[in-house]
């Protein structure tokens, strides 16, 4: 599924760790901001339920699917595309009848099945108001993670119901500045001691963080705030984190790109992001959950395939 342009180099790699990340690797985002750095959006639909699907063009002749779905709404399910169904594919399954297809679509992946009616696929874009947990539903995130049919690197990975203040998977740092003079508390999500869920040298990446609960109060912050307002030098954000983010790094190279991040507004609870990334490029994928507050709650879904590339 979602089949795209490559470079591949073949190389080793291990499951989910990685090396330790400065805190300057964060994106300054504000209440509520989606954010694609150095990344094209080709194109962006709205579907009835609140959801929004944008194809990313985060690298030349590279592109993904980020998914920012609403509380109570049911996860878009992939089911029934094929497994060699393109970028266009995709776009063609959920768009509205007669929309024109992006042509940088067709320029990177090939229309495979106009057999059908075009936008087929936004009849399963519902709301279903029964939660089985909080403003999260364990099954549905992982039945989106299950529905690529990825399972190396020991994954798929879940992490359900992981609260910050008590999770052994997130990590407190007292003294977070965003560089306003000012030290705050909290947390990142860790994985084998290093910030950040990281997959070396895949092939293909599926990753889902639902944001269950949005915590309000942190005794050590100024204000008593789990997410405090912060203004410096031009930069303001009323309601500070938590934030997901999804990044990559080429081969042999030490730095990264975080191409889709969004900061999660206190009304958000419930909400889910998610990026599908598919290629055979071996190159190296991270999930990143940073200024989270003590008493936020994230379910959490990684799955990854290596073809042997």
């Amino acid at each position: 599924m979602l089949a795209m342009a490559s470079t591949t180099i073949g190389a080793t790699g291990c499951q989910d760790s990685g090396e330790n990340l400065a805190i300057e690797d964060t994106m300054m985002l504000s209440d509520g901001e989606l954010q694609f750095e150095g990344s094209d959006v080709v194109a962006s639909l709205s579907l009835s339920n609140g959801s929004e699907m944008h194809f990313v063009e985060f690298a030349p002749d590279n592109l993904a699917v980020l998914l920012e779905e609403p509380s109570k709404a049911k996860p878009l399910s992939f089911d029934g595309l094929e497994d060699s169904a393109e970028l266009a594919d995709v776009f063609y399954a959920f768009s509205n009848p007669g929309e024109t297809i992006p042509a940088r679509l067709l320029e990177v992946s090939t229309l495979t099945d106009s057999n059908q009616e075009q936008g087929w696929a936004r009849a399963t874009a519902v709301t279903q108001d029964a939660q089985t947990t909080g403003a999260c539903n364990d099954t549905r995130l992982r039945n989106w993670v299950n529905s690529f049919n990825y399972n190396d690197r020991g994954t798929p990975f879940f992490r359900m119901n992981k609260v910050p203040d008590t999770s052994g998977y997130f990590q407190a740092n007292d003294n977070y500045s965003p560089g306003n003079g000012v030290s705050y508390r909290f947390f990142d999500y860790v994985v084998n001691g290093t910030k950040g869920s990281i997959f070396h040298n895949v092939d293909r990446f599926a990753s889902r963080v639902a944001v269950c609960a949005i915590d309000t109060y942190e005794p050590q912050n100024p204000a008593s705030a789990a997410h405090p307002a912060i203004s410096f030098q031009g930069f303001n954000n009323t309601h500070m984190g938590p934030v997901v983010a999804f990044g990559y790094r080429l081969p042999g190279a030490s730095s990264w790109n975080w191409p889709a991040a969004k900061d999660f507004a206190s009304n958000e609870a419930g909400t889910t992001l998610s990026w599908h990334f598919n290629t055979g490029a071996n190159w190296d994928w991270q999930t990143k959950i940073y200024w989270a507050g003590g008493d936020d709650s994230f379910d959490i879904g990684h799955a990854v395939e290596d073809l042997g590339l």
